[in-house]
């Protein structure tokens, strides 16, 4: 089976909020902007309670893709870092990454 992967632009965190159904807030207020990477945060840590498991797979390829979105995207000195994360095959420490650098993942 197949899995439908989420077109993304590599432009900010929310892509994630997105492909995942998470909601997000009106982005004028950097306070609400900053509540969305919390919300991934909590749902990525639940994640790792599902190991070996499709839903942890299809997370960890989803953020993947964003990593490669943002790497091309991206032109300072954090681009190498994004493009090292992207080719981390273990789900789970990929996951666990993404939940230390959320907030600095954005264009």
């Amino acid at each position: 089976m197949k899995l439908d992967r989420y077109p993304f632009n590599g432009w900010d965190w929310t892509e994630l909020c997105e492909c995942w159904n998470i909601p997000s807030e009106d982005y004028s207020d950097f306070n609400i902007y900053t509540d969305d990477a919390q919300h991934i945060k909590l749902y990525l840590r639940s994640c790792l309670n599902y190991k070996k498991s499709r839903v942890m797979r299809k997370t960890a390829n989803d953020i993947r893709d964003y990593l490669v979105e943002l790497a091309l995207q991206d032109s300072t000195y954090k681009t190498p870092v994004w493009e090292a994360m992207s080719e981390i095959e273990e789900n789970f420490t990929l996951i666990q990454l993404t939940i230390s650098l959320i907030d600095h993942m954005w264009d």
